[in-house]
């Protein structure tokens, strides 16, 4: 009831300070509900670190999680004996990538199971500010629940298990990996592209780079075409000064040139960072350099969460991959083929990190994916499909951001009939017939995670 009363049985304190023992006792309390302070862990105080250092001293890598966790640890530990039911209004992403290997490998460690839980909805303020919010709801326990049950926007089902992403499966958590879970691509890696670290003095804007080279025609080699997940998705490029290997009596007698790497070397010597000022005496490279000499598999770093399928293509080696995405060197139509299926897209939804609702992709999401085990033929099938993707593609015309729009689909029907052969014939590889399924596609494939890695 608004306006808010003071009643003689609510306390106000700091939920993570107090000994909950205080104010109920353990043993007289049934049920723990609540809504905690929404807060990232890069956007909390000093006294906030402090709490969530109180109460998950014994969580490993418990600075990264959000603030909300330290009611789920305060919850665990108030309930130990036994007996706990609780629930709690979460922001989602302690449900998503890196945090649900620190979170819940640690609650499940503990004993507790979820006996149900919402997946994630957006959370509509009624104050005048209008908060948008992305948040999940989790019901715990430290028992097994009877008959999990996970609530989304389509309804409520049954399950066997539900997991730290809100899925059914095991509760086993996709850790982050430096090697790629499937042997056969075991030396394969999903690299992040190049970081200037040059305050915009080695990039160009497009007509910025076109009017330096009609300027400097002698210079056409020392510009290079520039892309980053924005680029890529549009359609379109930057240019940056890419001067690796290139003697300097190249552009020494360049004012332009002398003139950028100048303001390069000063933006860095004034870094906070010690390794930026260290870089200051080479201004004419960027500070991390991961350029293949091969053509590459591009994979837009963020992306809108609305897509159905990640926008990832295939780009000339000559052309400097920012560090807003990452990249696969050497890879061919078969490694697109199964990264652009549909099996591929419902892991990356589960396993990915989230900036709100926007897919952040990272090499965990790559390298904890199994590929299935086929044969040749299935192979070569896939690479047919695959093949006709990209046909469409290019017979569109269009940038990636219009192809993949959602609302876009009904008008590009050529390329959504391609995605959906290759969604076919990826998941006849798998040996499954889901029909697109994706709750039985991600289950199955943490059934198929939790073999490659059990031991």
């Amino acid at each position: 009831e608004l306006p808010l009363r003071e009643y003689g049985t609510i306390v106000k304190a700091n939920a993570l300070q107090l000994d909950w023992n205080e104010v109920v006792p353990a043993s007289e309390c049934d049920y723990i509900m609540g809504n905690p302070p929404f807060l990232g862990h890069q956007e909390m105080s000093e006294a906030q670190h402090a709490d969530m250092d109180n109460v998950l001293d014994q969580c490993k890598k418990h600075g990264k999680l959000d603030y909300v966790a330290g009611w789920y640890a305060k919850a665990v530990e108030y309930k130990a004996d036994g007996g706990l039911r609780a629930a709690f209004v979460s922001t989602n992403s302690i449900c998503q990538g890196e945090q649900v290997s620190i979170l819940w490998d640690y609650l499940f460690g503990l004993g507790m199971r979820i006996s149900f839980a919402h997946k994630s909805f957006i959370w509509n303020s009624e104050a005048t500010d209008q908060a948008h919010v992305h948040c999940v709801i989790v019901g715990f326990g430290n028992d097994e629940p009877v008959a999990p049950t996970l609530f989304s926007r389509v309804g409520a089902r049954s399950v066997s298990q539900i997991n730290g992403y809100l899925f059914e499966g095991p509760l086993q958590s996709v850790a982050s990996r430096s090697k790629n879970v499937n042997a056969e691509y075991a030396g394969t890696k999903l690299v992040k592209g190049s970081q200037p670290t040059d305050g915009q003095n080695l990039l160009f804007g497009r007509e910025e780079g076109e009017a330096f080279l009609a300027r400097n025609p002698d210079c056409v080699d020392l510009l290079r075409k520039y892309i980053g997940a924005d680029e890529f998705i549009k359609g379109n490029y930057r240019y940056c000064l890419w001067l690796k290997d290139v003697p300097p009596t190249r552009y020494v007698n360049n004012r332009e040139i002398m003139d950028r790497l100048a303001a390069v070397r000063e933006m860095r010597l004034k870094s906070k960072t010690a390794s930026v000022r260290r870089d200051a005496d080479t201004p004419f490279l960027f500070t991390q350099i991961r350029q293949p000499d091969t053509d590459y598999l591009l994979f837009p770093r963020h992306s809108t969460g609305r897509r159905i399928y990640l926008p990832i293509g295939f780009v000339s080696a000559d052309v400097i991959a920012s560090d807003a995405a990452s990249f696969i060197p050497n890879a061919d139509l078969y490694q697109f083929g199964i990264l652009s299926s549909l099996f591929h897209n419902a892991w990356m939804r589960v396993v990915c990190g989230r900036l709100k609702s926007d897919y952040r992709y990272s090499p965990a999401v790559y390298n904890s994916f199994v590929f299935p085990e086929c044969g040749e033929a299935q192979r070569e099938y896939i690479s047919s499909c695959a093949q006709a993707v990209l046909d469409a593609r290019e017979q569109a015309g269009e940038s990636l951001e219009t192809l993949y729009n959602p609302d876009n689909s009904i008008v590009f029907p050529d390329l959504m009939r391609a995605h959906r052969e290759l969604d076919a014939a990826v998941e006849a590889a798998y040996g499954v017939d889901f029909n697109g399924d994706e709750e039985k596609i991600v289950a199955h494939l943490f059934k198929l995670y939790a073999q490659k890695t059990e031991g």
